[in-house]
């Protein structure tokens, strides 16, 4: 039998474009802390580290 990850055409990795992005880089250039974006957003403080350091602003 053969597996479906032969034939899959999806590419590994997380997708792009997340939702959080964009509202977590804003929530940077407001000087806030890392703690606060996630609270602010209501999202874990994970999230808000994976898309922290990816941005443009530093």
């Amino acid at each position: 039998m053969q597996s479906n990850r032969i034939n899959s055409k999806k590419t590994p990795g997380r997708p792009e474009g997340s939702k959080y992005f964009v509202l977590i880089q804003n929530e940077k250039k407001k000087r806030l802390s890392q703690s606060k974006v996630a609270k602010n957003l209501g999202i874990s403080l994970s999230t808000v580290k994976r898309y922290w350091a990816n941005g443009i602003f530093g």
